[in-house]
């Protein structure tokens, strides 16, 4: 039998709302914007790490020794989602000096973002084969967590700024408040991270 505590409970509730969010704007934004794969991605790697969320509450309950690794591969999803985002703001900086849509060069960046999806990958490979043999990978493990959630979050600050600037007028309303929101949901995961680092004094 499972024994939630109550952090358990606010955890799974919050992330079933989340969930249920999530889900609700992929299936909107995909409605609204199907030539914009890479941000697509994003909301689907959002749904997953809900999804995983969900998931790593119940394994961590039933089998306490997997803490770590839960953690671990929840850290893998962080630099997977700070991947897409960095590529998602690579892609626009190429376009739009060039004249070219979304749809002209979603191919290419789908697979350059393959690429560093694969590096994520083996950085997490490379991080258990240490944790095997020296162990103590955690921290190290969301140090470059982190780094990777800061370099997407300049990035969407930098074209923000750069790109399309804060008027609330057209053209480009729509990206503005869309890269707006997510350097602010940057700026909460950060602080979520480096509070799960060093701790709050």
């Amino acid at each position: 039998m499972l024994f939630f505590t109550s952090d358990d409970v606010v955890m799974l509730a919050c992330l079933t709302l989340g969930l249920v969010i999530a889900f609700t704007a992929l299936v909107q934004f995909w409605l609204a914007n199907e030539h914009a794969w890479l941000k697509t991605v994003m909301q689907m790697w959002y749904v997953g790490a809900c999804v995983l969320g969900i998931v790593s509450v119940f394994i961590t309950v039933a089998f306490p020794v997997t803490t770590l690794y839960v953690k671990v591969v929840y850290n893998v999803a962080g630099q997977l989602i700070s991947v897409t985002g960095i590529f998602d703001v690579l892609q626009l900086e190429y376009c739009s000096p060039r004249l070219l849509t979304l749809k002209d060069t979603n191919r290419m960046f789908l697979v350059r973002c393959l690429f560093g999806y694969a590096l994520v990958l083996l950085g997490f490979l490379a991080a258990m084969a240490v944790h095997a043999v020296k162990g103590g990978v955690l921290l190290t493990y969301r140090c470059i967590t982190l780094t990777f959630i800061m370099a997407e979050t300049i990035a969407y600050l930098w074209t923000l700024v750069r790109r399309l600037g804060f008027s609330l007028g057209p053209p480009h309303l729509k990206a503005r408040i869309y890269y707006a929101a997510a350097v602010c949901s940057r700026f909460g995961i950060i602080a979520s991270v480096y509070i799960n680092i060093f701790g709050v004094e």
